[in-house]
């Protein structure tokens, strides 16, 4: 893609034009399906406007993390091919990253390890079953040990779901929207059963259109 793109970097290239001359032309790389699991978020106190502690732990879990950084780097020997074999008037290209001196002599997995990021983050509040000690969901988007709290956006996937979670969160027909569904429907089973053991006896449930109709004519939608 013409011009250089070089991740996001705090106070650095927010609003700022890269300096690479207008010639640069780079080569983006996204691990899809990354086989480490290492990351973690935790809570520095019970004060909820204490910003997280959030570690990727990239490359860091294993012959898991090997294997992505092992990915991340036949990449980079991929892109240079392509490079390489631009013909004038385009071509030839010089090397301006990850090996800054065009030498192609730099120790590329250790750049990788200093300048990989991310900004698409999911799965920290996994569901699954009660036998999996990670899973912090039940099969109905409760969280496990509170009451009256669910998780139903991207931090309720098992794994990362490919390159973009957002696409999943907002345009996927096949999993977020069906996810959501299931969720409504969730909820108004639960608020269902709430409402007839309180003896209700008229009540209109509809999977469909995922509302409840008692006979005030109130629609309570989840």
């Amino acid at each position: 893609m013409p011009g250089s793109y070089r991740g996001y970097w705090p106070m650095q290239t927010v609003n700022v034009v890269p300096s690479d001359p207008p010639s640069t032309w780079g080569f983006a790389m996204v691990k899809f399906g990354t086989e480490s699991r290492g990351g973690y978020v935790k809570l520095q106190s019970n004060n909820p406007r204490e910003v997280p502690d959030i570690n990727f732990r990239f490359f860091e879990d294993g012959s898991a993390g090997d294997a992505d950084l092992n990915a991340l780097a036949e990449a980079v020997d991929y892109g240079r091919k392509i490079f390489d074999a631009i013909p004038a008037p385009l071509g030839p290209f010089k090397e301006n990253w990850p090996c800054e001196d065009g030498t192609r002599s730099c120790n590329v997995k250790q750049i990788i390890k200093e300048q990989t990021w991310s900004h698409h983050a999911t799965s920290t509040c996994s569901i699954g079953p009660d036998s999996d000690p990670l899973a912090v969901l039940d099969s109905r988007f409760r969280v496990r040990g509170i009451k009256n709290l669910r998780v139903v956006d991207g931090s309720a996937f098992p794994r990362v779901p490919g390159a973009f979670p957002v696409v999943s969160n907002l345009f996927s027909n096949k999993f977020s929207f069906l996810r959501g569904a299931r969720v409504c429907i969730t909820c108004c089973e639960e608020f269902a059963q709430r409402i007839l053991l309180r003896g209700v006896k008229y009540l209109f449930y509809s999977k469909n259109k995922c509302q409840l109709t008692i006979t005030t004519g109130c629609y309570i939608y989840a």
